[in-house]
């Protein structure tokens, strides 16, 4: 009887480590699926995952739930024994390299400059009658990018920049160029003050809010709400991006001439 419940012990062990040498094989032979037809990177700034075909000159999309489908499907078609929770735990795990497109697009920068003010260049293109409005400007701008970097989280906004003119002096198209093409992902001018959590969440999600028609707002809104927002040091302690940074307009409808000023 000892000798009968001891064969089926070892037998029991031996399925059992069989089966867990399927399960690693299978793992692995998953891996150098996906290893050998995509290219992944998780993109820290907006907290998801980004894939294209490996050896393609696509871009990077985000992975949602539709196309992880599509990547498990055709896994078991090509052979591979594994499911969309599979693809999941891997897409989530640290197999899939870490990508900072601020950090990228800076370091890329590095060794570049060429002893010009481009800050203050950039500031002369709004005509204006404040003769420290360069100053004023440069010195937002580099706390701007300060904020991508982290470097000081101590602090939050505490000034942004308001452009006044008629309607038709492209006052949104200076703000949207402000940020190169390679960061535009992080532009927004969307968003609707008022709503308190969609602000919360952009806040933590973008790298330059324009409060666009800045008029629109009520007294309330501007200094209750905006003000307190603007401030703050740390939205969220898990938040992918340090911080954002604000920039307006304001339109005139009645002037005769165009103002510019800055607070």
């Amino acid at each position: 009887m000892k000798s009968k419940n001891l064969k089926n012990i070892k037998a029991e062990n031996q399925r059992n480590r069989q089966s867990e040498r399927l399960k690693n094989d299978i793992t692995r032979r998953l891996l150098n699926y996906l290893e050998r037809k995509y290219e992944m990177r998780f993109n820290t700034a907006l907290g998801c995952t980004e894939a294209r075909k490996a050896g393609g000159n696509e871009p990077f999309v985000a992975v949602d739930e539709r196309m992880r489908n599509t990547i498990a499907i055709k896994a078991r078609l090509d052979g591979i024994d594994a499911w969309d929770k599979d693809i999941r735990r891997y897409m989530e795990s640290d197999f899939v390299k870490a990508f900072n497109p601020v950090d990228i697009f800076l370091e890329g920068l590095r060794g570049r400059w060429n002893g010009k003010n481009h800050i203050e260049m950039l500031a002369d293109c709004v005509p204006n009658d404040n003769t420290r409005w360069a100053e004023w400007f440069h010195t937002w701008f580099l706390a701007m990018v300060a904020q991508w970097l982290g470097l000081n989280i101590s602090h939050g906004n505490s000034v942004a920049p308001l452009l006044i003119s008629r309607q038709g002096y492209r006052k949104s198209t200076f703000c949207k160029r402000l940020l190169p093409e390679a960061l535009q992902w992080g532009y927004n001018d969307n968003l609707i003050i008022s709503e308190k959590q969609n602000t919360l969440r952009a806040m933590t999600q973008s790298l330059l809010i324009n409060i666009d028609e800045f008029n629109t707002l009520s007294a309330k809104t501007q200094d209750g709400f905006l003000k307190n927002v603007m401030q703050l040091a740390n939205i969220n302690p898990s938040a992918l991006l340090p911080a954002t940074s604000y920039i307006a307009t304001h339109c005139l409808f009645h002037c005769h001439g165009k103002r510019f000023r800055c607070f």
